[in-house]
């Protein structure tokens, strides 16, 4: 499958379920789903690779947040099967992303609802971490 059809068959499955996606500036697919905003990041060197990003949920302000958030990421990414939290290179941001391969790429349809579970489990986790660890 090329980006073309990657990317028809990811809108088309979404449209199907009630999102409203779009492209982003990149090509990839923008979609918001309870207010907020996820993208499917296509890969044109291994369509067999599937990305779903849920960006900059978490900013960070300062040193010792930074820590918290770096402690929190990878707790929150030890304990939510494969989710993936963590913090930018910048130290300013932090994300969330479900990785995996799918062979074919169409089983992504069957795994979608799960992943998206998966993914609001690891921000959660990741969010009550940081709770934990002393930020409101």
């Amino acid at each position: 499958m090329n980006r073309q059809q990657l990317t028809k068959m990811y809108t088309d499955y979404l449209t199907r379920e009630g999102y409203q996606p779009t492209l982003d500036e990149d090509g990839d697919v923008r979609f918001k789903a309870e207010g907020f905003t996820y993208y499917i990041i296509i890969d044109d060197q291994d369509e067999r690779y599937f990305r779903l990003l849920f960006p900059n949920f978490w900013s960070i302000d300062d040193g010792d947040e930074l820590a918290r958030a770096l402690i929190s990421a990878n707790y929150a990414t030890m304990r939510t099967k494969v989710a993936k939290v963590y913090v930018h290179d910048d130290g300013k941001n932090t994300s969330a992303s479900i990785e995996m391969f799918l062979d074919p790429p169409e089983q992504f349809a069957k795994t979608f609802p799960r992943c998206m579970s998966a993914l609001r489990t690891s921000v959660n986790t990741f969010v009550e971490r940081m709770k934990e660890l002393g930020k409101a």
